[in-house]
């Protein structure tokens, strides 16, 4: 007989070399039979057993088999930063962050301590390791980025607001920007990354960097405009309108 650890939760079945014609396990706690001889244990706490086996007229007692529990490492808060670029950091609210494992898809494990970085918009799921192999995870979520397209803008020559921008659009890798007049003629379209397909009056470019105001070399007049964005990997569009002051 082996002494045996275990994760919290788990179940084991105790192995016994030689054969006997009874078999008494003290203490009958979280065994699944006290009488045999493998039971199956599954224990809510380190226990310590003793095992006496009878052949015949003789009994042997082994003492001292000790049935380890080791805890389920525990996830606290988990929240998301993301940067200008973009980039996520991932803090995880936890005892040791060190003395884990991460993983996102409880396959593969990055190195301890490391946690992961690429984490898509939605619902994604922490998966922890600890160095007997016990393992947690926890759901959480990762909100899109919000975008704020200016109220209005001043192309006057004078080096402010000179042109129309959206905040935050450009931590996206995928895109459509769309601006409009008010009879709905479309002024300006630019594409962005697998949008980024060509097209008749398609502005050029890896990034959105604001419009100037002009359509085919002509100064649009002060009035209100309207935007159609489309973000391809939150699915969402975005509409409203601004103002052009000149």
């Amino acid at each position: 007989v082996r002494d045996t650890s275990l994760c919290y939760g788990e179940s084991v079945v105790i192995n016994v070399t030689g054969e006997g014609d009874k078999y008494a396990w003290t203490p009958a706690l979280y065994l699944s039979k006290a009488d045999i001889k493998t039971p199956k244990i599954t224990p809510e706490a380190t226990t310590k057993y003793s095992l006496d086996v009878t052949k015949g007229l003789c009994t042997v007692t082994v003492e001292d088999i000790d049935v380890v529990v080791n805890p389920l490492p525990e996830i606290g808060n988990i929240s998301v930063d993301t940067n200008q670029e973009g980039q996520n950091t991932l803090k995880v609210e936890i005892d040791d962050v060190n003395a884990y494992s991460y993983s996102l898809d409880g396959i593969t494990y990055g190195d301890k301590g490391v946690l992961p970085t690429t984490l898509p918009i939605g619902y994604n799921q922490l998966y922890v390791i600890d160095e007997h192999g016990c393992k947690s995870s926890k759901l959480f979520e990762v909100e899109p980025t919000p975008i704020y397209p200016e109220k209005y803008f001043t192309p006057n020559d004078d080096g402010v607001n000179e042109t129309w921008d959206v905040e935050n659009l450009n931590m996206y890798p995928a895109y459509i920007v769309e601006i409009f007049d008010r009879y709905s003629k479309r002024l300006f379209i630019q594409r962005v990354g697998s949008f980024n397909t060509g097209g008749n009056n398609t502005v050029d470019g890896d990034e959105f960097k604001g419009w100037d105001g002009m359509y085919n070399g002509h100064a649009m007049p002060s009035d209100d405009y309207w935007y159609l964005i489309t973000v391809e990997e939150i699915r969402k569009q975005y509409t409203g309108h601004f103002t052009l002051k000149r």
